[in-house]
Parts: C-alpha cells; sequence; structure tokens
C-alpha cells in the first residue's frame, strides 16, 4: 500500500486583540455601526458582524467592572447609595484624595489586551478597500479605522 501525502496544516491567522481602550472606541463609536449598515462583499460582511457581537460581549464584562471600580471610589450618601456629580451623565462624585487612584486603576483597564476570540480576516485593509471600490462604495475614515482592527495587517 501506497503512503498517504499528508497536507501541511493551514496557518493559522492570530485572533484579534483590543486594548481596554480599543474596545472603548469601536463599543461607542460609529465606526463599526456604520460598517454593519453597508453592502459590504458577504465574507467581509460576515466578520464583521462576528466581531460586533464579540465587542458588545466584551463591552458588557468592561463596562460592568468599571461601573464597579467607579463605585468603589464614588462618594456615597448616609444609606451608602452611590453620589453623582451628574447623574444624568453618569459621573460619579469622586473625592479628591482618590482621585489618583481611581485613574490610575481605570488606566490599567484601558493598557489590558482583550483577545475578541475571532481570528483576522484573511484580507489587508488594502485589499478591502480594493474590493469596496471596485464595488463603488466609500467608507468613511472611522468606519476604516474599525476594519483595520478586524484586517492581517490591523
Amino acid at each position: 500500500m501506497g503512503e498517504t501525502k499528508k497536507r501541511p496544516p493551514a496557518k493559522k491567522r492570530p485572533n484579534i486583540v483590543v486594548s481596554g481602550r480599543e474596545l472603548e472606541e469601536l463599543a461607542l463609536g460609529a465606526g463599526l455601526a456604520g460598517l454593519a449598515k453597508r453592502e459590504l462583499p458577504a465574507k467581509v460582511a460576515w466578520w464583521i458582524g462576528r466581531g460586533i457581537n464579540r465587542v458588545q460581549q466584551e463591552w458588557k464584562t468592561y463596562n460592568a467592572t468599571r461601573k464597579t471600580v467607579l463605585e468603589a471610589y464614588a462618594k456615597k450618601d448616609a444609606t451608602g447609595n452611590v453620589k453623582f456629580k451628574d447623574a444624568e451623565k453618569a459621573i460619579y462624585d469622586v473625592p479628591p484624595e482618590k482621585e489618583a487612584a481611581l485613574q490610575t486603576e481605570m488606566e490599567e483597564m484601558r493598557a489590558t489586551k482583550i483577545d475578541l476570540g475571532i481570528q483576522q480576516l484573511e484580507m489587508t485593509g488594502d485589499e478591502i478597500c480594493d474590493a469596496l471600490t471596485d464595488r463603488d462604495i466609500l467608507i468613511p475614515g472611522e468606519e476604516l479605522a474599525a476594519l483595520q482592527h478586524f484586517t492581517a495587517d490591523g
């Protein structure tokens, strides 16, 4: 019997990893939302959809942790409820002596790397832009910046 040839293993693309700061930009910015509304090539649209789902999941956890940290440093009223400088905008009332420690913790969260659990697209940003140009699709800068997180050269 002849030997069967084994195929070399497929090269695995790296997962998309963003910092907490980049997660904030992706979750709160208009870039991903704008991309989701565009008529993108099917592969890109599917990947962006997956990315949006992962960003939303990670943002929910990140934001809950952020809220817990803010509440730990905020002033409390007589019944233990958190005080706000501006409740409508959810601006916590943090005493000046705790402000530096709070900022240190918030910067640590923003610097933390978060693996979104999906691989980068096989296409580079330039290849995607070329495909979009071929379809007469123009993408604003904020959407292009969001798209770069998902590409092989991101």
